[in-house]
């Protein structure tokens, strides 16, 4: 518990995230959507250029090519020393999604800081911010595994054009 507030990225996404997101069943049997990794994003957002590396991404798409995003999981950073916005760089890639969907449905997003993960949603341009979750809380980390099983439902039932 104690050493997760010193990981970097790569451990971060090694050791925590990829175990969460197997607890919550997400695979590749799943071929509505798929799970992508550093893939590039960008759109034209009311006359701005957007351009962002999404860490992970839940999205429709086929093989390599991203056709909707659906979620953005962006900036897994250090408890301590970071410098970048996290807050920011998830809202980014969120609008991006949104003006790629150009579909008027949610975008979902997260951010985690050290063992703290907190949930976003994004509706036209107003977004909320859920409270923290601390992964290292046996009741936070089941929550944090049911709101992405909840997700898989949100994606199937009203984000998946069928």
């Amino acid at each position: 518990e104690a050493e997760v507030d010193a990981w970097n990225e790569e451990e971060l996404k090694m050791r925590y995230l990829s175990f969460i997101v197997d607890f919550a069943n997400y695979t590749e049997k799943d071929r509505e959507y798929r799970i992508y990794f550093e893939r590039p994003i960008s759109a034209e957002v009311e006359g701005h250029k957007i351009n962002v590396v999404v860490d992970f991404m839940i999205a429709q798409g086929v093989r390599d090519y991203v056709k909707k995003p659906y979620f953005c999981f962006h900036e897994y950073k250090r408890e301590k020393k970071y410098n970048d916005d996290p807050i920011a760089q998830v809202l980014l890639a969120m609008l991006a999604a949104q003006e790629h969907n150009k579909n008027n449905k949610p975008i979902y997003g997260a951010y985690i800081i050290g063992k703290n993960w907190h949930f976003m949603t994004m509706e036209n341009k107003n977004f909320a911010i859920s409270k923290s979750f601390d992964c290292t809380q046996q009741d936070d980390l089941y929550c944090i595994i049911s709101i992405l099983r909840k997700f898989k439902h949100i994606i199937q039932t009203q984000l998946l054009d069928k």
